[in-house]
Parts: C-alpha cells; sequence; structure tokens
C-alpha cells in the first residue's frame, strides 16, 4: 500500500521503515477481519474501537518518507508512479466489479465509470484514489525547499484543527467522498509528515541519538494521544 522502493540514506536501509509497513499490514488484516470487539473485554473493545487504526496513517506517512526527493521529480516519473499503483488497481477493480457488483444484475454503466474512476469498486479502493491524489504533489514538493514544506504541513495542520472544531465546515460531503478527499481525516498532513521526515533523516537521528530520553518521551506521548484520540467508548466492565 505504501511506496514500494526503500530510500537510501547513506547506503543505509532504514529497517524501521519496514518494521512499521509489517506492523500495518497485519493491522489491517486485523481490523478487517474484526478480530476483536466487545464481548472479548475491556482489551478486545480498545483493539475493535480504534487502536488498531493507526494503519492507514502509517501507510500515508510511510508513502511521503519514500517518495521524498532532494532533486526535482519529473512529470515522467510522476506518470510511472501512478501506473505502478493504477494499472494493478484497474485490473482488481474489473474483477470486484464482476463478481461482487453484479450479483444482483449489471448496474448501470456510468456508476461503473464512478466505481472506477473514485475508487469505489471495493471499499476500501478509496485508498488507491488518494495515493492518486497525493503522487502528483512529487513534483511540487521536490521543487520547495525543506523548511517550505514544514510550513506547508503547519499550516495543513492548523486548518485540519479549525475543520475539528466547526463540524460540517469546508467540506460538508458525503460520507463516500470525505472518504476520498485527501483534505480529510488528516491525509495529506500524515503524506508531509513522511516528507518532512525523509529531509530532516539526519538531524532527526543525531537527535535521536543525543537526547534519547527526551526522543523516547516525545515518540511516546505521540503514540499514545494519537491511539487514544482513536478510541470512543472504552467499557471497563463487561
Amino acid at each position: 500500500m505504501a511506496a514500494a522502493d526503500t530510500r537510501d540514506t547513506g547506503g543505509l536501509r532504514i529497517e524501521a521503515i519496514d518494521w512499521l509497513k509489517a506492523v500495518a499490514i497485519v493491522a489491517v488484516v486485523l481490523s478487517h477481519a474484526k478480530a476483536f470487539g466487545p464481548s472479548d473485554g475491556p482489551v478486545g473493545w480498545l483493539l475493535g474501537s480504534g487502536l488498531l487504526s493507526f494503519h492507514v496513517p502509517v501507510f500515508y506517512v510511510v508513502s511521503g518518507f519514500l517518495y521524498a526527493s532532494v532533486e526535482p521529480v519529473s512529470s515522467a516519473l510522476v506518470r510511472r508512479r501512478l501506473g505502478r499503483i493504477l494499472l494493478p488497481y484497474l485490473l482488481a477493480s474489473v474483477v470486484a466489479i464482476v463478481l461482487v457488483r453484479t450479483r444482483a444484475g449489471w448496474p448501470p454503466f456510468d456508476m461503473i465509470v464512478v466505481w472506477l474512476a473514485s475508487g469505489g469498486a471495493i471499499g476500501v479502493y478509496y485508498y488507491v484514489f488518494k495515493m492518486a491524489l497525493l503522487i502528483p504533489l512529487l513534483w511540487p514538493l521536490s521543487r520547495m525547499r525543506p523548511w517550505l514544506v514544514v510550513a506547508l504541513l503547519g499550516g495543513f495542520s492548523l486548518m485540519t484543527l479549525v475543520v475539528a472544531l466547526r463540524s460540517g465546515f469546508l467540506f460538508p460531503q458525503s460520507w463516500y467522498w470525505l472518504m476520498r478527499n485527501p483534505l480529510q481525516n488528516f491525509t495529506l498532513g500524515y503524506f508531509l509528515v513522511g516528507w518532512v521526515g525523509a529531509s530532516f533523516v539526519q538531524p532527526l537521528r543525531a537527535f535521536a541519538r543525543s537526547r534519547r530520553a527526551l526522543a523516547w518521551t516525545v515518540t511516546t506521548i505521540l503514540l499514545v494521544v494519537g491511539a487514544l484520540g482513536s478510541v470512543q467508548g472504552v467499557p471497563l466492565a463487561r
């Protein structure tokens, strides 16, 4: 789901990226398998209520990290990146429409076109639609100075906060399109976080080595806040 190629940072493979993708893949399987629920007690409820929902944000962050480039990205490379996800997506979507969507008869042709164009053949394909909107950003982002991308991330974060505080503000759309809007659910923000992390990976590594306790504290706080922010209605007893 995330970008496939490994970013080269001084000839060293960043194993943390591989671990992040592996954990996120497992979380995706458990989340969609509905492996946990209220009947499994507080822990099961926690896992079923949102603690596993970190997987999609992780894929966006990792994609932003792996796509980040200090050299200007050409339009030809953008097209190749799009082709790598769109061709398999179209094949899988056609198969899904034939095997699933036609059980009650063939849908109207215009509906099939909408499904193919918006990742609607199967619900989870909304991810491909969003990535198809994010990948073209490689061209302008690769031409920005790193600190300008940081400022863009800050501005988008502020906008996201305003939208969260004012329900329905700016994006009063149906649930279908809300799931496909890269400006919703902080999708663009996660992608930019990955890009910024790649741009400053060496300073961040130096900071982590020299301030291990602080780095672990900040990371733990962010993980806890992110996890608690996704959990709703946690019961303390059966």
